[in-house]
This record gives C-alpha cells, sequence and structure tokens, in this order.
C-alpha cells in the first residue's frame, strides 16, 4: 500500500490533475498482483512494461522506447537464475544496461515493480552529469530511475521468474544508459510544465 501512495504521489507532483500527461498511461499503477507470471510474448506484459517506462521519458522528454524480444529473452534467462538461487545480482554482462526488481510473490504487477524505480527521480538532479547525479551523492540511488530515461537508449526487454516465495523482474536495455560525463536526458528538452 506504501508504494501504491507513492506512485499516486508521483502522478500528482508530475502534474497529471493539470492535463500535462495523459493519466491513461498510468493505467498501470493501479493494486493487484500477478497470479501467474506472465510470459515475454503476452501483448499485455509488453504494453504494461513498455508504458510505465515511457510515461517516464514522455514526462522529460526522452523518445519511446520499443520492446526488443532479444532483450526480453536475456532477461527472462537471468530472470530465471536469480529466481533459481534466490539472490539479487547483476549479471556479469556489460553489454546491454540492466534494472532487477524483487518482492514477496504475487504482489506487484510488472508496472507497480516499475514504477518503484521511477520514485528515485526524486533524489534525481536534472542535468546532472553521471556520477553526480543524486541528492544523496550516491548515483546508485537514483540509477534504476536514470537508465529508464537515458535518451540515447531505445530498446528494453523485461521479464519475471518467481523463485520460492519471491517474484524476480529483470529489464535490460540497449543502448545501455549510465556513462560517465553525460546527462542522462536534456533537460532543455523536457516539456515546461
Amino acid at each position: 500500500m506504501r508504494l501504491f501512495a507513492c506512485l499516486l504521489l508521483t502522478i500528482a507532483v508530475a502534474g497529471i490533475g493539470r492535463g500535462h500527461a495523459d493519466a491513461t498511461l498510468y493505467r498501470y499503477v493501479a493494486t493487484g498482483s500477478l497470479p501467474v507470471v506472465p510470459s515475454i510474448d503476452d501483448p499485455g506484459f509488453q504494453a504494461d512494461a513498455l508504458a510505465a517506462h515511457n510515461v517516464e521519458r514522455r514526462l522529460v522528454g526522452a523518445p519511446p522506447l520499443v520492446w526488443s524480444t532479444r532483450l526480453a529473452e536475456e532477461s527472462e534467462a537471468w530472470a530465471a537464475a536469480l529466481a533459481k538461487a534466490g539472490v539479487m545480482q547483476h549479471a556479469p554482462q556489460r553489454a546491454h544496461g540492466e534494472n532487477l526488481w524483487s518482492n514477496t510473490a504475487n504482489r506487484r504487477t510488472v508496472g507497480s515493480m516499475i514504477g518503484g524505480w521511477s520514485i528515485e527521480k526524486y533524489q534525481y538532479i536534472p542535468g546532472a552529469l553521471h556520477p553526480n547525479v543524486s541528492k544523496t551523492r550516491d548515483w546508485h540511488a537514483v540509477g534504476h530511475y536514470t537508465q529508464m530515461v537515458w535518451s540515447t537508449t531505445t530498446q528494453v526487454g523485461c521479464a519475471i521468474a518467481r523463485g520460492g516465495n519471491r517474484d524476480y523482474l529483470v529489464c535490460r536495455y540497449a543502448p545501455i544508459g549510465n556513462w560517465v560525463g553525460q546527462a542522462a536526458y536534456s533537460v532543455a528538452k523536457a516539456p515546461k510544465g
């Protein structure tokens, strides 16, 4: 319930009530769960994962991401490995960006998992160059969010696996974001509101 309240705050602060963004893009925020782990081929899963990313990108003027089957397949393999091992750790690969989420099984929708990353924007310093991008002085506090909105990233693929009593979400991004000396997006191109 606390995450849901934070996401509602995110919507209010983002200007949804003032008409600055399309509230229909936030349909994924509703409370709910995943009684069945969705397939990476499920159009609804893909649409919700894309919407959760692209609403944040739209708010900062970054172009929308498109779904990558290849990245989803990579995410699926890593999510299965995490679920089997019962651990949360990044893959040893460095070819793609990667965001991870884990929670009690059947507790969150894919949109609310991804929405959890977007809350990091309140610690982000717009226009700052990586790695000096967080009000906490630790870029890891905003690294999920900055990868979500990294303006030169064009593709995403996500997958969920269930292991024990946990759901593991992995999203991979191409091209990779969070480059030292670069900003996540152009503040000058962000919509004014």
